[in-house]
């Protein structure tokens, strides 16, 4: 209630309207992460503006804390999943869209008083940059340390811009995704490259690569897979770059180098131009598992036996006996606990071991606590 009470009193001298901003707890989903409790807000906050969505706390609202009176306050419970609009408003006659924002607050009892504004990011509309380039090839790159990554790379970049394409406003501008794919991501000895011109170039060149993965420079495919040996860039000569250097031949001649295994120097390449780096599909990690394995003939991989063990803490023989005054102030004669015992048994014996003198150290710092007070 006292920060619904803060945040209400924070929002008074500037509107009166009710209701209107979402508001949640991710702590109801997962649980109090103590310091990391703020991160993991943001992080929410992030993901919600990265689809769109505003997402439910998905416990304990059903019913509201009757001590908060959400009726009089600008925020509601977000209760269920929707589109997160961005804002429209009037403003001098006219509608502007705002950007999705978002405050994150944390307060603990430890002394943390944080509360931030998130604000997402919209990429900036530079179009006007693109005239003089909008006809260009660009060069597209992608590498892998092996075959397989690389057809895995083709796969999800050609899946990434069929989904684009679907969109209602395609967002996706041509230059920065090779600037990206070029300068964003390390190159490998396994490459492909090719020019296009558009998107729809880029889906039947990686079709074609799809369905054979040989090089084939009449379908305009280069494929390598030869380490980089030496940086290529203005100040060499590269079929006299810097004349030609905006020609179809000089891009094809780049992606060629690149894929056999020379490097390119990008940036040199929009030396006249701002580029900006976009968001892409990662690398396809293998995802491949390396479990330690047992040495063979270990004698520890077998099973566990059924009685209890004897060389474990204490002894079948002695578990049921009486405890003494002597078991109380002598702690190597103090009873393991059930758990303790059972835990030890399922251990290998060097574990057993361990256990039983950790045991030990802790029953004797608890005798020496108990005997201090």
């Amino acid at each position: 209630p006292i920060e619904i009470a803060g945040l209400s009193g924070a929002w008074k001298p500037y509107t009166s309207e009710k209701q209107y901003c979402a508001i949640g707890s991710v702590k109801s989903n997962i649980g109090h992460l103590e310091a990391a409790a703020g991160i993991s807000q943001v992080a929410k906050v992030v993901l919600q503006m990265k689809h769109k969505k505003l997402v439910p706390s998905l416990l304990h609202t059903a019913r509201l804390n009757p001590h908060i009176d959400f009726e009089n306050t600008p925020f509601f419970v977000q209760q269920s999943l929707q589109e997160w609009k961005q804002p429209v408003l009037q403003v001098n006659g006219e509608e502007v869209v705002y950007p999705r924002r978002a405050g994150v607050s944390s307060f603990g009892a430890g002394g943390v008083n944080v509360h931030l504004i998130l604000e997402e990011y919209r990429a900036k509309d530079h179009e006007d940059m693109q005239e003089e380039f909008v006809n260009q090839p660009v060069v597209i790159v992608l590498s892998a340390q092996n075959e397989q990554n690389l057809k895995k790379s083709a796969q999800l970049l050609k899946a990434y811009v069929e989904k684009d394409m679907q969109e209602p406003r395609t967002t996706i501008n041509l230059r920065d995704m090779a600037y990206t794919l070029q300068t964003g991501r390390n190159p490998m000895s396994c490459r492909l490259a090719f020019t296009a011109r558009d998107l729809e170039e880029i889906l039947e060149k990686l079709s074609l690569f799809l369905d054979a993965g040989e090089m084939c420079g009449e379908n305009g495919l280069y494929v390598g897979y030869k380490t980089a040996e030496k940086k290529l860039g203005t100040d060499v000569a590269l079929d006299d770059l810097q004349t030609v250097q905006s020609s179809a031949v000089t891009s094809e001649k780049r992606a060629e180098l690149w894929a056999s295994g020379k490097e390119i120097d990008w940036e040199s390449v929009y030396q006249n131009e701002k580029r900006f780096k976009v968001p892409l599909p990662t690398y396809p990690f293998s995802k491949e598992r390396y479990w330690v394995g047992r040495p063979q003939g270990d004698a520890s991989t077998e099973d566990a036996p059924l009685e209890p063990a004897t060389d474990a803490v204490g002894t079948e023989s002695n578990r049921d006996q009486p405890e003494t005054n002597s078991d109380r102030t002598n702690p190597t004669l103090n009873r393991p606990t059930v758990r303790m015992e059972e835990n030890s048994k399922r251990g290998e014996p060097e574990n057993r071991a361990f256990l039983a003198e950790l045991y030990q150290a802790f029953s004797g710092e608890r005798q020496t606590m108990m005997e201090k007070y």
